[in-house]
């Protein structure tokens, strides 16, 4: 009985596996960040398939009186830290992104809850949307959603930035609160 519990547990998601939600978890995140860069690029007239001749900050268009479509070109880790304004500096990012990948993947084929192959998804889409896609064709990371209210101005991220965040918050609570702590007798 137990036994089909669990087997019950594994394709609650409508039929998907941990693994299957996973994978599609990564896929989703990643042609909708790339979906929403390039067509952010070609509506402020930038060419897709070419690195722009300088950094910074380019077009914005105002969409609500605190949100804004704001192109910044990033050549830092997530909010603009550790800037990489090398080729040196992108290799080392792509290099790790090519390194790390792997390694979440491995995690998520042994992954036994949704929550958990849910939250590795979203790590490695964004992760493959943002420092493979993006530094290798772009030489930088492509951030444009924009929050800001009167004089405050939030970081402008992407939405590879933002799975990546809501990925590792679900990681953190899985570690402490997740079903397999539950399962091991862990859990408070």
């Amino acid at each position: 009985m137990a036994e089909q519990d669990g087997a019950k547990q594994t394709r609650a998601f409508g039929r998907l596996s941990p693994l299957g939600l996973g994978l599609t978890a990564a896929i989703l995140t990643f042609l909708l960040d790339q979906i929403t860069k390039v067509a952010f690029l070609l509506r402020v007239g930038r060419d897709i398939f070419t690195p722009p001749p300088g950094f910074g900050a380019g077009p914005s268009i105002e969409v609500a009186p605190f949100f804004s479509l704001t192109l910044v070109w990033n050549q830092g880790m997530s909010y603009g830290l550790l800037q990489a304004e090398s080729a040196l500096g992108r290799a080392i990012y792509v290099g790790f992104t090519l390194v790390i990948v792997p390694v979440l993947a491995w995690w998520l084929f042994r992954a036994r809850s949704l929550f958990l192959a849910l939250a590795l998804g979203l790590v490695i889409g964004g992760a493959i949307g943002n420092n493979l896609v993006d530094r290798i064709f772009y030489h930088a990371v492509v951030d444009f959603l924009h929050f800001h209210v009167g004089e405050f101005s939030w970081y402008v991220f992407n939405i590879a930035d933002t799975a990546i965040v809501f990925g590792v918050l679900l990681l953190i609570y899985d570690a402490f609160w997740g079903t397999e702590q539950q399962a091991n007798g862990r859990a408070n």
